[in-house]
């Protein structure tokens, strides 16, 4: 799993708990994902959010699935963000393309690699919709 670390500002207008909920959103219906939101820590300054793609068994069979953790890192003055966005495993994926190549079902090979592509791509889609939030 590649984990990506990014900080944002937060302005006073803006909190933490409102920008999961945006992400959260965005995942159930913009990616059609389920969702769950995990607050460990007492102080709530850590929040993770998990998705993972509805269908799931049926689309990890063809490589199509995918699945994300964003954890959020609420510094002690509000003012700022640490989000870590971890990717998924690819070994499901590699499987079905290599399965794919060798039994001569190529379109595992294309599924595969469309499931690849789109979970490559997520992590920069939910940058770009903390920075939509936070009017970056």
């Amino acid at each position: 799993m590649a984990l990506q670390s990014y900080s944002f500002y937060l302005p006073p207008y803006r909190s933490a708990g409102e920008l999961v909920q945006y992400v959260e959103s965005y995942l159930s219906e913009g990616e059609n994902m389920e969702t769950q939101v995990f607050m460990p820590d007492p102080n709530g300054s850590v929040c993770t959010l998990q998705g993972r793609v509805r269908g799931g068994g049926f689309k990890q069979l063809f490589g199509l699935d995918k699945a994300i953790t964003v954890r959020f890192n609420v510094l002690k003055d509000q003012s700022s963000v640490n989000v870590e966005i971890g990717e998924a495993k690819w070994g499901d994926k590699g499987v079905a393309m290599t399965v794919g190549m060798f039994i001569f079902a190529w379109p595992l090979t294309i599924t595969s690699a469309i499931g690849m592509y789109q979970q490559k791509q997520l992590p920069q889609k939910i940058i770009k919709v903390i920075q939509e939030y936070l009017g970056a």
